[in-house]
């Protein structure tokens, strides 16, 4: 059996609490906005609001992430480009796909929304005296999110040309 001294193990108890961030929370928007669609696939965007609840900073460095939506998903990686400060939120904007099911769009042609879920983590570097060391070491934390999205456009473009325009 191993026996750590006291002291020792004391020291890597205060690095964990003292020195550790917080994970952030990440709320996705229950609306989100379609951009385009073709007779494969449709584009848009997701919000999401991410809130640092610590009392260090944290880069967020990247989203992995996936949208499912009539049986079919596509993955995604959007980077975070962001240092987050403590307890302040910021939005964030996630470009997604959604795929037509595998028999097409009904009728043959994309709807003007359409439900999916959104699921995925966010990769993130604390700034805390732990935190750099675990990075230095290659470990890179995460947090997870998800949530169920309409996603609506009055404007959507179809096959180059805007919907309700001739």
């Amino acid at each position: 059996m191993i026996r750590l001294p006291i002291a020792v193990v004391v020291s890597i108890v205060a690095l964990m609490t003292v020195g550790c961030t917080t994970e952030p929370r990440i709320t996705v928007a229950h609306q989100g906005v379609l951009n385009e669609h073709t007779d494969k696939a449709m584009s848009g965007n997701v919000e999401l609001t991410i809130t640092n609840p610590g009392t260090l900073e944290i880069e967020l460095i990247e989203y992995h992430y996936t949208v499912s939506s009539g049986g079919a998903s596509w993955s995604g990686r959007h980077a975070g480009q962001l240092v987050l400060s403590p307890g302040v939120d910021r939005a964030a904007t996630l470009p997604i796909v959604i795929l037509s099911p595998s028999g097409g769009w009904a009728n043959g042609v994309a709807p003007d929304s359409v439900e999916c879920r959104v699921s995925g983590s966010l990769v993130y570097i604390g700034n805390g005296v732990f935190d750099e060391t675990l990075a230095e070491l290659g470990y890179r934390p995460w947090a997870d999110f998800g949530g169920k999205v309409v996603l609506r456009g009055s404007q959507v473009v179809r096959g180059g040309q805007a919907a309700g325009s001739n």
